[in-house]
């Protein structure tokens, strides 16, 4: 069984801000609302996104969290309208083949250089990165659209998280893909919005999600 979950941010909240400067922060708050151990077995996937609605923190897991002392910390809605927590599996059934739908993606688009010794590197031009998408698309189930040669797909919000880890400096660029998508393998689609794509997954990157075109 598979949850996806919403959960409100206040910006003007300084714990919120706390969190929304510190993606380690954020991670440890994420795992914190699941029951203690199962957290580290189970496929979390998480990510932050503000739009015109607001700030807000989804989460795609196996187990059903409970985020009343996040919202109580950094949302100014409190209780259970601060967020929610739907069956997921219903929705992921329902992908068939050649659908179209709307898709967000924020990632770590980034390559390993076997000559350095697999170590990684980011992809840091609006290019490179949407080309980091597009090498990839088909083996996670999708292609990204396109109309009269025309890609459907929008690179922004890109940055780099720094912060230490360990006594370690570690760095992540991290940019949000959208655009619309068409389904050309629905199991290798479910597959990727439970196991999400690309790495820095602890720290908000990798969820894909899905949403009816407009």
């Amino acid at each position: 069984m598979m949850f996806l979950s919403r959960a409100q941010i206040d910006p003007n909240r300084r714990e919120a801000r706390r969190l929304l400067a510190s993606p380690q922060a954020l991670h440890a708050v994420v795992l914190g609302a699941f029951p203690d151990g199962l957290s580290k077995q189970s496929r979390i996937l998480w990510r932050v996104e503000s739009d015109r609605r607001g700030t807000f923190l989804y989460v795609v897991s196996e187990i059903e969290p409970d985020f009343s002392d996040f919202v109580r910390q950094a949302s100014s809605v409190s209780g259970i309208d601060g967020w929610s927590c739907r069956d997921y599996g219903p929705f992921l059934s329902r992908l068939t083949e050649g659908e179209r739908w709307a898709f967000r993606l924020t990632a770590n688009p980034s390559f390993s250089d076997p000559s350095r010794g697999g170590k990684r590197f980011a992809n840091v031009t609006v290019t490179q990165q949407q080309e980091w998408l597009l090498r990839r698309a088909e083996g996670y189930g999708f292609t990204v659209y396109r109309k009269d040669d025309v890609l459907d797909l929008v690179v922004r919000d890109r940055r780099t998280d720094t912060f230490r880890r360990e006594g370690k400096l570690v760095t992540i660029a991290k940019a949000t893909f959208d655009g619309s998508l068409q389904v050309v393998d629905a199991e290798s689609l479910r597959n990727t919005l439970v196991n999400g794509i690309g790495h820095a997954k602890a720290y908000g990157c990798g969820l894909l999600t899905l949403a009816a075109l407009e």
